[in-house]
């Protein structure tokens, strides 16, 4: 049973073939039943007026999103007095528009912010920030699109800078990760950033050193917050704001929804963006057929 419970991945590991050391299987939950270890302090039950697809992307990139917020240093508008929503909110920019860019967004409306921008290369993926945020922004949003190259950096960081009266963003929210040294997006953040101003990097880095030296952050007074979500530290708070919103904001971003036994599929929708493809979920049979509350993304 042992044996069987570790290669057959119920854990939600790779297995991997002793003969050629080749991986298979999909790691994570996707199956209509996993063992959970330790279940009494990992899961999460989840409240009336909660969905299950918006506690699904709790448990992994809405929670991430959250992090990126939180560790800006912006506050949440309901934890703030009448008179500090008075005054003026930061102004902010968000490197990157897939889904965890797209929840950065949604979740900023709870935030005290006074403007945002959102940088991407793909207008599709600012048409659709514009078209999911429009019924929730309490401030406005101003899309900008990342053409290649240094050049189009430059002209980017111009045009920031310009909108901002010339002194840079209070807060940079990046999310793409990956590396490229002068034209990573962590570089981008930087560039683009007021002296004293907050970098919030939630994005998985690949670059073994940082396209800013430490003098350059030393010079320009910067804070740096980086790392791995851990979700389930976040989820009783994300799990109790999202209890208390009528509307389904956050599920808006997914686009594809289907049975576990096309999932092959749809991580050929995702990885190649296909059909408009943003954030697949997948039902379980059982659910399809039942109603049962079993999800994986």
């Amino acid at each position: 049973w042992y044996q069987r419970r570790v290669r057959g991945s119920l854990f939600g590991w790779v297995g991997k073939k002793e003969e050629s050391g080749e991986l298979f299987g999909l790691e994570g939950g996707q199956a209509e039943y996993v063992l959970v270890p330790f279940a009494d302090s990992t899961l999460v039950r989840i409240p009336s007026g909660v969905s299950l697809e918006e506690a699904l992307l709790a448990g992994d990139i809405l929670s991430t999103a959250f992090l990126c917020l939180s560790n800006s240093g912006v506050p949440l508008r309901s934890e703030t007095t009448n008179e500090q929503q008075k005054g003026d909110g930061a102004i902010g920019v968000v490197i990157g528009c897939g889904p965890v860019g797209l929840l950065v967004l949604l979740w900023a409306a709870d935030f005290l912010f006074e403007k945002l921008f959102v940088v991407d290369p793909v207008s599709e993926r600012l048409q659709l920030a514009e078209k999911l945020t429009s019924s929730y922004l309490p401030f406005e949003l101003k899309t900008l699109k990342m053409e290649d190259g240094v050049e189009g950096r430059r002209k980017l960081v111009e045009i920031l800078k310009k909108e901002t009266g010339g002194r840079g963003v209070d807060v940079a929210l990046e999310v793409v990760g990956g590396g490229g040294g002068d034209l990573s997006s962590l570089r981008f953040s930087y560039d683009v950033l007021r002296p004293g101003g907050v970098i919030s990097s939630v994005g998985v880095p690949t670059q073994a050193s940082f396209p800013f030296s430490p003098v350059e952050g030393y010079d320009k007074n910067i804070t740096y917050k980086s790392g791995r979500c851990s979700a389930r530290m976040l989820m009783d708070k994300v799990i109790h704001l999202l209890s208390k919103k009528e509307e389904r904001r956050f599920a808006q971003i997914i686009t594809h929804r289907l049975p576990l036994s096309e999932a092959l599929a749809g991580y050929n929708l995702f990885l190649h963006r296909l059909d408009g493809c943003v954030k697949v979920v997948f039902h379980s049979n059982h659910y399809l057929m039942k109603g049962s509350s079993s999800l994986s993304c």
